[in-house]
C-alpha cells in the first residue's frame, strides 16, 4: 500500500509538471505568435497595437457665469452685462487628432496609454458679443491636448468574425492653451488691443486639470493584423481657467458706462463628446 501510495505520487508530480509546462508553452506561443487572423476572439493575448484616430469634439460648457463691468470713477458699480454664451454660440466644433498604444492583457481585455490634441477656430469674424453693451471680443481659437490611460473589454467578434464592441474607460488630464482677446466697439469697430498673443489680453488662461471618461465603439477587423475603429467618448474635466479681469480702454469705457474693468466669467465644467475614427496596427 505505501510503495502504491508513493508511485501514485510520483504519477501525479509528473503529470502537474506536464500540465504546467504545456499551458506555459500554450502560452509562449500565443505570446510570441505574430500570424494574426480574424477570428472569434477579438485580441491575441499578449500582442501589442499602436492606434491613430482623428475625428471631431462636440464641447458643452456647464455653470456658464456673467460678464461684470466695474465703474471706479465715483461710487464703484458693479454691472452685470450678460451671460458668457455657449461654446457653440463662439466656436466651431473642434476637430481631434489622436494616438494610442495598447497591450492586451487577455483574448477580450487590454490596457491602453492615449494621447490627443483638438483645435477650435471662432465663429463670426471671432465676435462675441458682450449682452447687449453694443462691445464684442474678439477671441483667438481654442485648443487643448489630454493624455490618459485606460483599459477596454471587446466581446466577440460577429458576422463572420469580423466585428467586435467594446467598452471602456479612463482617466488622465486636459490641458488648455490660453485663449487671448481684443475688442471691436459696434458703432466705429475699433480694435483696442490688437495683440493676441500678450497675457495682458488673457481670455482664458492655460491650465492643466484632471479629466476621466468612459468610451464605447466597434472594431472591424481587416486582417487580423489591422482593423478598423470607430469610437464615441464621453469625457469630462473643469473647464479653462478666466483670466478674471480685463482692462478696458478708453473708448470701450464709453460704451460700457465709464467702466474701467470687464471681469471675465469662469465656466464650472467641461462635457467632451468625441467621436473619432481610427486604425489599429496590431503586433
Amino acid at each position: 500500500m505505501k510503495k502504491f501510495s508513493i508511485i501514485f505520487f510520483l504519477a501525479c508530480a509528473l503529470a502537474g509538471n506536464i500540465y504546467a509546462f504545456n499551458v506555459f508553452d500554450d502560452r509562449e506561443d500565443r505570446c510570441e505568435s505574430s500570424c494574426f487572423e480574424c477570428r472569434c476572439e477579438p485580441l491575441y493575448e499578449c500582442s501589442w497595437g499602436l492606434q491613430f484616430s482623428a475625428g471631431v469634439r462636440p464641447i458643452l460648457w456647464r455653470q456658464r457665469n456673467d460678464f461684470y463691468t466695474v465703474n471706479c470713477l465715483s461710487t464703484t458699480v458693479l454691472n452685470d452685462i450678460g451671460e458668457l454664451p455657449k461654446f457653440s454660440k463662439i466656436y466651431h466644433v473642434p476637430y481631434q487628432v489622436g494616438g494610442q498604444v495598447s497591450y492586451a492583457t487577455s483574448s477580450n481585455t487590454n490596457l491602453f496609454v492615449e494621447f490627443n490634441y483638438a483645435s477650435a477656430s471662432t465663429k463670426k469674424d471671432r465676435n462675441v458679443a458682450l449682452g447687449t453693451s453694443g462691445l464684442s471680443l474678439n477671441l483667438s481659437k481654442y485648443k487643448l491636448y489630454d493624455g490618459y490611460v485606460g483599459a477596454r473589454y471587446y466581446f466577440n467578434r460577429r458576422w463572420c468574425n469580423r466585428v467586435s464592441f467594446f467598452l471602456g474607460g479612463k482617466l488622465g488630464f486636459v490641458h488648455h492653451k490660453g485663449v487671448y482677446a481684443s475688442s471691436v466697439a459696434a458703432t466705429n469697430g475699433v480694435l483696442c488691443y490688437p495683440d493676441f498673443e500678450s497675457s495682458d489680453y488673457s481670455f482664458f488662461r492655460r491650465n492643466t486639470v484632471f479629466a476621466g471618461g468612459g468610451q464605447v465603439g466597434l472594431d472591424f477587423c481587416l486582417n487580423g493584423a489591422w482593423s478598423f475603429v470607430i469610437t464615441a467618448e464621453v469625457v469630462a474635466c473643469c473647464g479653462p481657467k478666466s483670466a478674471r479681469a480685463l482692462g478696458v480702454c478708453s473708448t470701450d469705457s464709453l460704451i460700457l458706462s465709464d467702466a474701467s474693468t470687464l471681469f471675465i466669467p469662469g465656466i464650472g465644467n467641461e462635457l467632451a463628446f468625441p467621436v473619432t475614427f481610427g486604425f489599429k496596427y496590431n503586433y
